[in-house]
């Protein structure tokens, strides 16, 4: 299971006014409480990918397309552009093309050299909803010399927000951490969400447990530049993600709280006051998390 955005451990920390120990009954045993409080994050994740219209978390995702069209163009200067569906961004895999009209296709390797990301992300994404979503193949790949769609390209990239969790403790000075998702890390700088033992890492390197992809994903070790500071125990978050998709996450977290049948109540807040929270019910909350989240959306 890949860790929701935000963890019950941070949905109980934060400002919410929810009285989580009534969750899913009151009286609840505490190992009840928690399974339900991590049912509540990876829901509240799931709306959060809902109303983006992707997953913000990393992830390596294929893509075919054919052109010169639309999506796929080609300029005055023969170079090729791609809008790709889902950003931001971070690298491109693989690349290969195909005359359109070749049945099976005749495929052409592109090289690593032979395409990049315009203006990629340095260390981590943009944080206020900017982010690349266009790849650029050099010239003689893909032209106007079959026609419109006359060729198909096949494309391989990563994009999202590097987003994971810890799967086993970890000790002040220690230059490896062990996670349950290494996908996109490679290069990233991100924080480990600990309260007062929060520190940021950058990754040099990683190592999935399943080898063998075209770029390492799935459950590993992250390889830091420098030592740890603090200790860290096991399902601690481990995130480049910008803090206010937490927070949205976090409401989103809190509607489902705030709708419980018989048990539903409010969050209390002064008449015409708009609170921390976004408002003192679960439409409001849902509301100021899907404005929130809206910055992030996939567009196209």
């Amino acid at each position: 299971m890949v860790t929701p955005y935000v963890t019950p451990e941070l949905l109980l920390s934060a400002p919410t006014g929810i009285s989580w120990a009534t969750i899913p009954d009151k009286g609840a045993p505490v190992p009840a409480q928690q399974a339900e409080q991590m049912n509540i994050c990876i829901r509240a994740t799931a709306e959060a990918d809902r109303i983006c219209n992707q997953v913000l978390r990393a992830t390596a995702d294929p893509v075919t397309m054919y052109g010169p069209d639309y999506y796929l163009t080609v300029g005055p200067n023969w170079v090729a552009r791609m809008q790709l569906p889902r950003w931001p961004v971070l690298s491109v895999v693989s690349a290969r093309v195909s005359p359109a009209a070749a049945f099976p296709p005749v495929w052409q390797t592109i090289p690593t050299d032979g395409i990049r990301v315009q203006n990629p992300p340095v260390g981590v994404p943009g944080d206020a909803g900017a982010g690349c979503a266009v790849a650029l193949i050099a010239p003689g790949y893909v032209s106007w010399q079959n026609g419109r769609n006359g060729y198909m390209v096949e494309l391989t990239y990563l994009n999202g927000w590097p987003h994971t969790s810890l799967t086993a403790d970890a000790t002040s000075g220690a230059t490896t951490i062990a996670v349950d998702d290494v996908t996109g890390w490679l290069g990233a700088t991100g924080t480990i969400f600990d309260g007062a033992n929060t520190e940021q890492i950058t990754v040099t390197a990683v190592t999935p447990i399943v080898t063998g992809t075209a770029t390492p994903i799935g459950p590993g070790m992250l390889t830091l530049a420098t030592s740890l500071l603090n200790d860290h125990v096991s399902g601690v978050l481990v995130t480049t993600m910008p803090e206010n998709i937490q927070w949205a996450t976090i409401m989103l977290a809190s509607a489902q709280a705030l709708t419980r049948g018989a048990t539903a109540t409010t969050i209390q807040a002064l008449p015409g006051v708009r609170t921390a929270m976004g408002g003192g019910d679960a439409g409001g909350l849902i509301k100021t998390a899907t404005d929130i989240l809206n910055t992030y959306a996939r567009v196209i």
